[in-house]
């Protein structure tokens, strides 16, 4: 997920998550990617590219099989973003010991990490069945930056969930559903 608004350190308050950069939205997201009625999706791994104030970018990675002391309330997943911004990530992933990690490094920095094939999530996209093993590339209400575009267009293939525009953390749960099969 690339998020243009998200705050980029720790200064930001549980109590209000829709002033950090919608960190509601990014919790809800990470609910989504993850969390089944009685279990949690170990075979995921969740990156959001963070672009908002003071220090961006930064990019969290959430990795499902090592998830730990995290639930699925967007305040608990909050107060573990939180933490892990106030250390302030460098050039390397740290970790806060419990499944999440934090680096700084921008969107085409990541691609160029993460293995896979990449497909892009656009409104203007082919409808297609989705795949396992596949890197989903999704953009917050703001959209795509035009370097973004540039970069997936080369890199992925864009593809359309539909006619109707969904919430993001919506596109995860169809995504899963889809893949769940």
């Amino acid at each position: 997920m690339v998020t243009n608004l998200a705050q980029t350190d720790g200064d930001f308050s549980l109590n209000g998550l829709p002033n950090a950069g919608r960190m509601d939205v990014i919790c809800r997201c990470v609910n989504s990617a993850f969390w089944l009625s009685d279990n949690l999706r170990n075979d995921t791994v969740f990156y959001i590219v963070m672009r908002g104030a003071p220090n961006p970018p930064i990019t969290l990675k959430f990795v499902g099989e090592e998830l730990k002391r995290m639930s699925p309330d967007e305040r608990n997943i909050a107060s573990h973003i939180k933490n892990l911004l106030s250390t302030k990530p460098g050039k390397i992933w740290q970790t806060d010991g419990m499944g999440l990690y934090a680096k700084k490094i921008d969107l085409d920095g990541l691609l160029g990490e993460i293995k896979g094939e990449i497909i892009y999530l656009d409104k203007n996209g082919k409808i297609e069945e989705l795949k396992e093993d596949f890197v989903y590339v999704m953009g917050d209400n703001k959209g795509y930056s035009e370097k973004d575009i540039e970069l997936l267009s080369k890199k992925g293939k864009k593809v359309s969930l539909g006619k109707t525009e969904y919430l993001s953390s919506q596109c995860i749960t169809i995504i899963n559903y889809k893949l769940d099969g």
